[in-house]
């Protein structure tokens, strides 16, 4: 799908507040209310826009310890790491990657001492065969 100039503008207001209201994103825009609907109704149905989420302020997420795993996995069992690491509610997003890794998990737990048990039950996983970790201390961009 090629996007329009209205698209963009649509986009750039969803990125500002995915709350606002389509009145609110129309007035904006400089669009109608029907045809800021309808434009957001076809970026859904293209897969332009895939969800909606929730951006935490710095502090919210330094109520948290959120870290970087990069692993590598045994060729055979890839898929099954990446499976068993699905069912991990510590690992909040899983990368495929390239060059010396294979694999980047985001981790996010409550203390430091849920991080390295997550961290311990990740290292266990049938097919892991060397991880690294890092833990996030500050956010600096949020865009």
């Amino acid at each position: 799908m090629t996007l329009t100039v209205k698209d963009v503008q649509i986009l750039e207001a969803l990125k500002r507040n995915a709350r606002a209201s389509v009145s609110e994103i129309a007035r904006s825009c400089g669009l109608a209310r029907a045809t800021v609907k309808n434009r957001i109704q076809k970026l859904e149905d293209d897969g332009v826009i895939t969800g909606y989420t929730v951006r935490l302020s710095t502090e919210a997420f330094q109520a948290h310890v959120s870290g970087w795993v990069l692993i590598n996995a045994f060729a055979t069992k890839e898929e099954d790491v990446i499976a068993a690491m699905q069912d991990m509610p510590e690992i909040r997003r899983i990368y495929t990657t390239n060059g010396k890794w294979d694999l980047s998990a985001v981790i996010i737990a409550e203390t430091l001492q849920k991080f390295d048990q997550a961290l311990s039950r990740l290292r266990q996983i049938d097919g892991v065969e060397e991880t690294s970790s890092n833990l996030l201390l500050s956010s600096r961009k949020d865009n």
